[in-house]
């Protein structure tokens, strides 16, 4: 019996649209229920004790200066904006809840493109669930901090979505405007969140056929978008300075934008380290063998869709160039620290090729169980990405930042008014040494001197409900003793005591 071939040429679905709104209700709630462990609850995360302050001015320029410096501006104006309401730790929970109903507005937006460029409803449902399986959401889903960064995914998506036309539309000049402006936007918040851009044009183009028109079309726009923005932003963040005069930000450059000298050395890292951490999908703590699996499913997946050993062998030249370019600003820049946070567009990216293998390997069984068969896997494995993602971030993030907090709380409560409080700061747990991810995962946020000194204070407001005193010391390496007759908060004392399900 022949087997029949896909579908060459995906269409446009306009009347799918509808469905966005189901799916966004449904997403949110299912992200929501998932990530309740997560959000919930009172502790703060290192960045997320500094920027919570009541009595904090709006705007803050000194803080909007010092996020500038990283040609991130509205990231800083963002902040100011979210964090204003905010009076203590604990209110902290309504960030991490914004963040997640991000995370569901980007799944919409991954359904809605997948939709668009001719994917199954419930392939591109599944796909949009993966994707929100991804562990870097989960991360997001725990720090308020990352309110940024997953605006700027879902301004990059977005951007996309104008930039790369459905099959028989051609891109206008206003569609392209709007994806510059939004483009612009997302990399003026967070560079790395913005290579959301390029999952977007894969999901648009993943199940196409490689075809003269498709370059054309729908590749050329987009490419054409991208290089004006990027140069635009390049002159925009040399002239920053000049145009935002605020106080500090005529300081040395930030060291996140000094460019790479060593392309080789580079290409090494990235292809050692970030690279194979994507691969991996939900794999915290990569596995070689798993890489490899998914980079033959993708092989097999595109050569299925293809039909043709020269022209798969382009299209995978093809998607090796968008996942590259998903990672775009730290593979250009000297820093190498390829946290969560930082690949989780080049993560996006990898999801969609490897869903796109599943479906076409999936269209090549005959009958409706072939149809079926790529939403069904898709959804089994955003399904093991919950199970996996969310409790790891849990154990490895958020169980530590709450045994953290509620030590240092009770530390402050138990001290006299009048007191001085020693902190002596936590060290790096050896339970956690296995899941250390870069500054995400297994380290407490006592190991910034920075972030233990907010602690503290918010600590102090907390039980007093004052402002405090300036009479806190911390015993960290190279510091004097602590003043005579001082309250101590023993961290790793504290944290040392069982049960409190840290790492395990």
């Amino acid at each position: 019996m022949a087997v029949p071939p896909p579908t060459s040429t995906p269409t446009s679905t306009p009347s799918a649209l509808p469905l966005t709104l189901p799916f966004l209700a449904a997403a949110a709630f299912l992200l929501l229920l998932v990530h309740a462990p997560l959000s919930g609850a009172c502790y703060g995360f290192v960045d997320d004790y500094v920027l919570v302050d009541a009595g904090r001015p709006l705007p803050d320029w000194s803080m909007l200066a010092w996020i500038a410096r990283d040609g991130r501006p509205l990231y800083g104006l963002l902040l100011n904006i979210v964090m204003a309401p905010l009076g203590d730790v604990c209110d902290l929970r309504f960030v991490r809840l914004l963040c997640v109903l991000l995370e569901a507005g980007i799944a919409t937006q991954i359904f809605a493109l997948a939709r668009r460029h001719g994917w199954p409803v419930a392939t591109a449902g599944a796909l949009a669930l993966l994707v929100a399986a991804l562990p870097g959401f989960a991360v997001a889903a725990a720090w308020a901090t990352l309110v940024g960064p997953l605006a700027a995914i879902s301004l990059g998506l977005a951007a996309a979505w104008f930039a790369v036309p459905a099959a028989g539309e051609r891109a206008g000049t206003g569609r392209l405007a709007a994806a510059a402006c939004l483009l612009a936007a997302a990399l003026s918040i967070y560079q790395p969140g913005a290579m959301a851009f390029f999952p977007g044009i894969a999901v648009a183009l993943a199940r196409r056929p490689l075809q003269a028109a498709t370059l054309r079309d729908q590749v050329l726009p987009a490419a054409i978008v991208f290089v004006a923005v990027v140069a635009a932003y390049a002159l925009f963040y040399l002239a920053l300075p000049l145009l935002m005069p605020w106080p500090g930000l005529g300081g040395p450059r930030s060291s996140r934008a000094v460019l790479a000298l060593d392309p080789w050395g580079k290409l090494v890292w990235f292809l050692g380290v970030p690279l194979r951490q994507a691969l991996n999908l939900f794999n915290l703590d990569p596995v070689p063998k798993f890489g490899l699996m998914v980079m033959a499913l993708v092989a097999l997946g595109t050569l299925l869709r293809q039909r043709h050993a020269g022209r798969a062998a382009l299209a995978l030249a093809a998607q090796a160039g968008l996942v590259a370019l998903a990672y775009l600003p730290n593979l250009a820049v000297a820093e190498s620290w390829p946290a969560l946070r930082t690949s989780l567009a080049m993560a996006v990216t990898v999801a969609v090729l490897a869903a796109a293998a599943v479906v076409a390997i999936a269209e090549r069984i005959p009958g409706r169980p072939g149809a079926a068969l790529g939403a069904i896997l898709l959804a089994a494995a955003a399904g093991y990405g919950f199970a996996v993602s969310g409790p790891a971030i849990d154990r490895t993030l958020v169980r530590l930042q709450r045994a953290e907090w509620q030590i240092v709380s009770d530390g402050v409560r138990a001290a006299g008014r009048g007191q001085p409080i020693n902190l002596v700061p936590a060290a790096e747990l050896p339970q956690c040494a296995p899941w250390r991810q870069f500054d995400e995962l297994g380290l407490p946020s006592t190991l910034r001197p920075w972030a233990a000194e907010a602690m503290v204070r918010h600590a102090w407001r907390l039980v007093h409900g004052e402002a405090p005193p300036p009479r806190f010391h911390f015993s960290g390496p190279g510091a004097p003793p602590p003043p005579a007759g001082a309250a101590t908060i023993d961290m790793p004392g504290g944290l040392a005591a069982g049960g409190l399900g840290i790492c395990e």
